[in-house]
């Protein structure tokens, strides 16, 4: 599945990254030569799209030349939250609908890129945002809003709901393991697709079988 950069100009911006160039420094097209930080140890970017709704697959944010926190120090952890919300706008850091999260990383003293992945492909937000979590200040100078290419599956338009590249890891206690779920489906009456189904099943019994044999479940 390939996915779309949207055009996120024309969206209002908000969040508490205002110190610097501000705002206006993380959506511009100058990279980390203008930055938007905020000088507590979280600080908060997102854009108002309720005016064009956005479904996200995930959001790209770019450090500035001197990492995350704005100290140039390094190894201090670092932790991203992706959040959407629709009808009003969010009141405070954490008032809305937690799509995704990311690290803690280790900061480096030079730039690099982060991405916070959503678990939700098919819901149109109004607000979309992402929370900052550093041990001195929170800084940024790149936001891009990544949204699904939805497939066409036997000339239907489907969404996938979940992703094969995502991760979670697994307890060793023999609890549920929250929004854990396996679907498999096969079309009939094609035999190849009926080998190619059994196949997958035998693999991820397999896959199963493994993990317990390594002490991962």
């Amino acid at each position: 599945m390939t996915m779309t950069v949207v055009d996120v100009s024309p969206f209002p911006k908000f969040g508490t990254m205002t110190s610097g160039n501000g705002l206006a420094g993380i959506f511009d097209a100058a990279g980390p030569a203008t930055t938007g930080y905020a000088q507590t140890t979280w600080g908060t970017v997102g854009v108002d799209c309720s005016a064009n709704p956005q479904s996200v697959d995930r959001v790209e944010l770019t450090s500035a030349s001197n990492g995350w926190d704005g100290s140039g120090a390094v190894d201090g952890p670092v932790s991203f939250r992706l959040y959407g919300r629709n009808s009003t706008a969010p009141s405070h850091q954490f008032d809305g609908t937690l799509l995704g999260s990311s690290g803690p990383i280790r900061d480096r003293n030079e730039v690099s890129k982060q991405s916070i992945y959503s678990h939700d492909w098919w819901t149109k937000w109004d607000y979309l945002w992402v929370y900052i979590a550093a041990p001195v200040w929170t800084i940024a100078s790149d936001f891009r809003l990544h949204k699904p290419d939805v497939p066409v599956i036997d000339g239907v338009r489907s969404i996938l709901r979940r992703r094969c590249d995502g991760s979670q890891p697994i307890t060793r206690s023999s609890v549920a393991i929250p929004g854990l779920r396996v679907l498999f489906g096969r079309r009939h009456p094609v035999a190849d697709a009926h080998f190619a189904f059994d196949r997958l099943i035998g693999l991820f019994r397999l896959h199963i079988v493994m993990l317990f044999q390594a002490g991962m479940l």
